[in-house]
C-alpha cells in the first residue's frame, strides 16, 4: 500500500474513529491494521492525531551566522588548512569560537 492510499485511509476512517466509542475503536483500528500493516499503537496514534508532515523541526535557538562564517564553514577539510588563520579571525570578531584561554591556546 502506497503512502497516499494509507493517507486516504487515514482521512476516511479518521473521523468515524474519533466519533466512536470504546469497542468500535477497536473494531476499526483492527479493519486499520489490516488494511495498512501498522503496529497497533502506531495506527491509535494516526487515527487520534492525523498523519503528521515528514520534516522535523528544528529545537532551540535558530542559528545566525554573518556571510563571512557561513563561508569559512563550508570550505572543505582538505582545502581548509591555508585558510585557518583567516577563518579563526573571522570566528573570533564575530564571538562564534570558543573563548580564548589568557595562555592563547583554545579553551573547550
Amino acid at each position: 500500500m502506497t503512502q497516499a492510499s494509507i493517507a486516504e485511509v487515514v482521512e476516511a476512517l479518521r473521523p468515524r474513529y474519533l466519533r466512536a466509542k470504546r469497542g468500535d475503536k477497536t473494531r476499526i483500528g483492527d479493519e486499520f491494521l489490516a488494511l495498512t500493516g501498522y503496529h497497533r499503537k502506531a495506527a491509535i496514534r494516526v487515527l487520534r492525531n492525523g498523519r503528521r508532515p515528514k520534516g522535523r523541526d528544528r529545537r532551540g535557538r535558530p542559528r545566525v551566522y554573518s556571510p563571512d562564517v557561513k563561508a569559512a564553514l563550508v570550505q572543505g577539510s582538505k582545502r581548509l588548512a591555508p585558510f585557518l588563520p583567516e577563518i579563526v579571525a573571522v570566528l573570533e570578531r564575530e564571538s562564534c569560537g570558543f573563548p580564548r584561554t589568557p595562555s592563547g591556546s583554545w579553551s573547550s
